[in-house]
């Protein structure tokens, strides 16, 4: 069908407390309290940044957030094969969307179908037009949340500011968004840690997205499962599995850097962290954790 219910969030998110905030401010938008107060209704958002710093699950809680249901629009099963069948899929699923409002309707990495990049057709071009055309004119309550690895890769008229309602910048995480992020999924296994030895592992993971930290509370979890002991996790076992992860920040440095200069365009949606002392690794190490 190409539109669907997206799966509710099943976790929530650490950290990004600017693009929280900006949300929390804006959930009662869609309410008829609002509507009659002629309150302008939000249009979405766009958010943009590198791999594994949890966008997808962001545009799932964001659902969670306003109270509304998700619709997850995946635009590469509404391309079709015959002249003006692409647009046409694509403007039925919009009227879906509609018909459902208030929603959030995610779309997805949305660089890969709307770049027009090896398309000659003009095909990518009439569907950005479509997606446009219903952002603007659209009343009916459909916040669309946009995703995007490269924001180099999008249309300029789709960046523009005021397309959306704000672009955000999603970093790697911060020092205490670490902590946050490891406690979230340390938590999924039942495993309960003290901030003191949390801050000892996140301060040694500074080039860690969010689906990397993931990766190292699962395999410590495991790692302790392994040896008999579980959900006794030691600093022992996050640090030796912090050692067999490469980051892609460290991976593809290049890449991430240049994510990193486009956010000079967009909002951050985490303050910014002084840096602060924190419980070294070497004094905490191989203490038990429990």
């Amino acid at each position: 069908m190409g539109i669907e219910l997206g799966k509710p969030a099943s976790i929530s998110f650490g950290g990004l407390d600017l693009l929280r905030e900006w949300l929390n401010r804006r959930r009662r938008l869609f309410t008829q309290e609002a509507r009659e107060l002629s309150l302008p209704q939000p249009k979405g958002v766009l958010l943009a940044g590198p791999p594994g710093t949890g966008k997808t699950s962001v545009a799932k809680n964001i659902a969670n957030i306003l109270n509304l249901p998700l619709l997850q629009l995946d635009i590469a099963s509404l391309l079709g094969s015959l002249v003006g069948e692409s647009e046409g899929n694509i403007r039925r699923a919009l009227k879906t969307a509609e018909a459902i409002a208030p929603c959030v309707l995610w779309i997805d990495e949305i660089e890969k179908a709307l770049s027009g990049t090896g398309d000659t057709s003009g095909v990518s071009q009439r569907i950005l037009g479509n997606i446009l055309t219903f952002m603007s004119e659209s009343t009916s309550g459909v916040f669309v949340v946009a995703t995007c690895n490269d924001p180099s890769a999008l249309p300029s008229e789709l960046k523009r500011k005021g397309r959306f309602d704000e672009n955000f910048f999603v970093d790697l995480p911060t020092e205490p968004e670490r902590v946050q992020i490891l406690g979230i999924h340390l938590q999924r296994f039942g495993i309960h840690l003290e901030s003191e030895y949390l801050e000892a592992i996140a301060a040694n993971t500074t080039k860690f997205s969010g689906a990397e930290l993931e990766t190292l509370a699962s395999e410590a979890a495991l790692l302790a499962f392994d040896e008999g002991r579980p959900q006794q996790v030691t600093l022992a076992d996050l640090e030796a599995c912090r050692q067999t992860i490469t980051p892609l920040a460290i991976q593809d440095a290049a890449a991430v850097e240049r994510m990193q200069s486009w956010a000079s365009t967009a909002r951050r949606a985490s303050s910014p962290v002084v840096a602060a002392k924190t419980q070294s690794l070497r004094a905490a190490k191989f203490r038990n954790m429990n």
